[in-house]
């Protein structure tokens, strides 16, 4: 049987799974449409392996933990901790379910189940079937929290959506005037190239690209370079514009000028869902950002607000009634504030 996390069990599992967490933040995104997973191999209260998905493709954390003991003896004593239910299907690599076995590691201790269809459950029932001690539930909030662009793409069968835009301190995006101009401090917008690579895309519209012709790269900060969006309605863009003759992936999305915008979010994020775009960095103006407000298809709002004024131009997007404040820090004199939907529960 699975044995559901208890607070008599605090003590004992806590610290490894919390490394195991740990582990798993390190892979920054890379392993998507994968999950970032961290693992742990305990014996007699010592660490005796540890691992990570790192990439794409490459090796799960159970296999890397697995790999990395130095005494393999020891296994069928020693407990593994890992944070998200280990597979039970062949995929890119072969079942981690299987390994586990092949090792006879007696107890499997796991933060949360696998949402994912081919998962959902099968992992942990397959090594109970076998005779594992599996207990499940540890750091579960935590967890969940690291993977919740991953548990949105299987949940709501579209990519997790992060809206974000800089705002002057009386309330606009841009001024009146045609032309880029930043509101944003250099810190700021270096911080949003951390956030490109942590993203599987960023998204603007062909008003954006028009006004600003932006890169959409991870160019001030090393990471991977996301794929590009373009949401567009006919004539579709034509020109020498950077999002058009840079490299990597592009996605381009006609829409339907005839509907309202906010009625077509759902189409927009469904085809990005096919694929296989884990998670969506929207960098649109305040026409396309309305839209996914209005259409209730959001998980995070990221507002930077800068202490310039306008007093004319584009005014910023209202706020969602549903969303939250969950957190809130000073970067390089702009006031960064992070929201998230009131459904949604903090750990």
């Amino acid at each position: 049987m699975v044995i559901p996390f208890s607070k008599t069990l605090h003590a004992v599992h806590l610290p490894f799974m919390r490394r195991a967490c740990e582990l798993s933040l390190l892979s920054n995104s890379h392993t998507a449409p994968n999950p970032m997973v961290g693992a742990v191999l305990v014996h007699n209260g010592t660490i005796i392996g540890e691992g990570r998905h790192m990439r794409f493709g490459a090796a799960h954390a159970e296999v890397e933990a697995i790999r990395s003991c130095q005494t393999p003896s020891v296994l069928p004593e020693s407990t593994l901790y890992v944070t998200l239910e280990p597979c039970n299907h062949h995929g890119k690599t072969p079942p981690c379910t299987d390994l586990i076995l092949d090792s006879r590691i007696s107890r499997v201790v796991v933060a949360c189940t696998d949402p994912h269809d081919l998962v959902g459950g099968s992992g942990l029932q397959r090594l109970v079937d076998a005779g594992v001690e599996v207990v499940l539930g540890v750091l579960e909030s935590e967890c969940t929290e690291a993977n919740r662009r991953f548990f949105t793409f299987h949940r709501e069968r579209r990519p997790h959506v992060v809206l974000k835009w800089a705002e002057s301190a009386d309330g606009f995006v841009a001024p009146a005037s045609p032309g880029p101009y930043w509101l944003s401090s250099a810190h700021s917008r270096q911080l949003v190239h951390r956030w490109r690579t942590e993203e599987a895309a960023v998204l603007v519209g062909a008003g954006t690209v028009l006004a600003d012709n932006p890169h959409l790269g991870a160019r001030w900060y090393a990471g991977r370079q996301p794929i590009r969006v373009l949401v567009e309605h006919p004539p579709m863009l034509n020109g020498d514009y950077q999002i058009l003759r840079d490299e990597g992936k592009l996605i381009r999305i006609e829409t339907n000028p005839k509907m309202p915008l906010h009625a077509q979010i759902g189409v927009i994020l469904e085809q990005l869902h096919q694929h296989s775009v884990l998670s969506v960095l929207v960098e649109a103006g305040p026409g396309l950002q309305k839209a996914f407000i209005e259409s209730g298809l959001w998980d995070e709002i990221r507002v930077f607000t800068s202490p310039k004024t306008l007093s004319a131009g584009l005014s910023a997007p209202i706020l969602p009634v549903n969303a939250y404040l969950w957190e809130s820090q000073s970067i390089g004199g702009d006031q960064l504030r992070l929201y998230r939907a009131a459904v949604q529960m903090r750990p």
